[in-house]
């Protein structure tokens, strides 16, 4: 089997393995999520103190499960079925899946000692910016070389 296409077949099922751990880490308390007072804030015992008080947080890993887990599981379904190159699934699940963890870190609470850079960007969203940018010079690659492939077929006239 071609590598791509491997790839492409295991990108389809990965994202239900992330939002198993994300509930995982839900269900245990990790990975909590910034000081909140949406009506749906959650209070994790583990949470560091806000003025010396436990404070509701958002349930980021609720966040994530759903869009690193469910909407990348669900656009990665939807390319694999339309998709007649190899290794482009793989491409655009890398874009949706960094796109969502960097929208999921506004809501993460950022590791302690972990600095913002740009007085906004966590270290998190820093580190998935990488995937991003591959992602779409990835898809670009793909439809250059089904562009290229398209013009270089010859029609007999």
């Amino acid at each position: 089997m071609n590598a791509l296409a491997l790839l492409d077949l295991a990108v389809t099922t990965v994202p239900l393995g992330i939002a198993l751990v994300r509930l995982a880490n839900y269900v245990n308390g990790e990975l909590w999520g910034r000081p909140a007072t949406v009506p749906w804030a959650v209070i994790f015992p583990k949470a560091p103190l806000v003025s010396g008080m436990q404070v509701p947080r958002h349930p980021s890993q609720l966040y994530a499960a759903g869009m690193e887990g469910i909407l990348v599981f669900f656009v990665a379904q939807w390319m694999y079925r339309r998709s007649s190159s190899p290794g482009l699934t793989t491409a655009v699940a890398c874009i949706v899946y960094g796109m969502a963890r960097f929208v999921d870190e506004f809501w993460r609470q950022p590791d302690l000692g972990q600095p913002f850079y740009w007085g906004w960007m966590t270290t998190g969203q820093l580190l998935t910016t990488p995937l991003i940018i591959a992602g779409f010079a990835w898809t670009l690659w793909h439809t250059n070389q089904a562009r290229f492939k398209h013009a270089s077929i010859q029609v007999p006239e």
